[in-house]
């Protein structure tokens, strides 16, 4: 029996194969001239804006429609993909709500394919302005401080100092400045030269910048320490004065940028000397600034240690 079934199946196998691939053949033709509806999502852009309007709110970027066609027409899908154009008419400043029909979109390629319906979505909100275009100032906002031992040499600069921006007059109108990325202090170790971009905050995407980055330039400098020990105290106009002080000398730390500093590297301890006024001497003890006498220059940039010095009278009982 089971030989019989088998002999039944196999008998003539090439011309029940061929048989088949002809059955197959003749209802992918009668198939393909059927009429379909082919539901598909495609990509779509505007076309017929005017140069001097910006628009102001992103339309859909993809659309649902129906296309209707013979099966062997809709085949072609399976390999191209398609894009739809909506065709903007008598485009207006303002708000205005449009309809997307198979009127206003069109699908090139599409042959012996009819659009047949726009699914979703069915309509957009046009929102237009006038393009304006101004020059701006360049600022770049700052933030933290630089790391200790550096300061700037002079001050930041970059340039350009203006740039042209076209965008939305109702945004635009009103604006002087734009802005930088914030420049950060704290990662400047030496001198430097970066490129900020120019940027909104909000709606970056409606202008157009003429220059997209500003090019910064920061020079900076060491803040340089040179400590001068035990230099001596002098009391000035004590002439006629019962009084005396302590003490007598003084550490001296000396903190300046490079370029101020120079030359403080050839001064010794010995060459400098400090002094008190006793002019300012008030009542039994009293304590007095320093100040250099030496070297005047260096005095800007000075600390003492201690601080002042004690003037006191040599007879308590006067």
């Amino acid at each position: 029996m089971i030989k019989y079934i088998r002999n039944i199946l196999f008998r003539d196998l090439w011309a029940k194969f061929i048989a088949l691939m002809f059955s197959l053949f003749l209802w992918l033709i009668a198939s393909s001239d059927v009429v379909y509806d082919y539901q598909k999502k495609i990509p779509i852009r505007v076309v017929g804006l005017p140069e001097d309007l910006i628009l102001m709110k992103d339309l859909p970027e993809i659309i649902e429609v129906n296309l209707r066609g013979k099966g062997r027409d809709l085949f072609q899908f399976n390999f191209i993909k398609p894009s739809a154009i909506l065709h903007i008419k008598d485009p207006a400043i303002g708000k205005i709500r449009r309809s997307i029909t198979p009127e206003s979109v069109t699908v090139p390629g599409l042959y012996n394919v009819e659009l047949d319906e726009v699914i979703s979505p069915n309509y957009f909100t046009l929102d237009l302005d006038e393009k304006l275009t101004k020059e701006l100032d360049v600022k770049i906002p700052q933030q933290g401080e630089l790391i200790p031992n550096i300061v700037l040499k002079e001050e930041i600069s970059w340039k350009p100092g203006r740039v042209l921006v076209s965008g939305p007059a109702r945004l635009l109108e009103n604006r002087d400045e734009i802005y930088s990325d914030t420049l950060l202090l704290s990662q400047i170790i030496d001198d430097s030269k970066l490129y900020l971009p120019l940027q909104f905050k909000k709606n970056h995407d409606l202008f157009k910048i003429e220059q997209e980055s500003v090019k910064v330039e920061i020079w900076v400098e060491q803040i340089l320490t040179f400590e001068y020990k035990n230099v001596p105290v002098e009391l000035t106009n004590a002439d006629l004065m019962s009084i005396d002080y302590r003490p007598k000398t003084v550490t001296v730390r000396v903190t300046a940028p490079e370029s101020q500093s120079r030359s403080y590297k050839d001064i010794e301890s010995n060459d400098l000397q400090a002094a008190v006024d006793a002019r300012f001497f008030r009542g039994k003890e009293f304590n007095l600034p320093i100040w250099i006498t030496s070297h005047p220059k260096l005095f800007d940039h000075a600390i003492f240690e201690p601080s002042s010095v004690l003037v006191f009278r040599k007879d308590p009982e006067d």
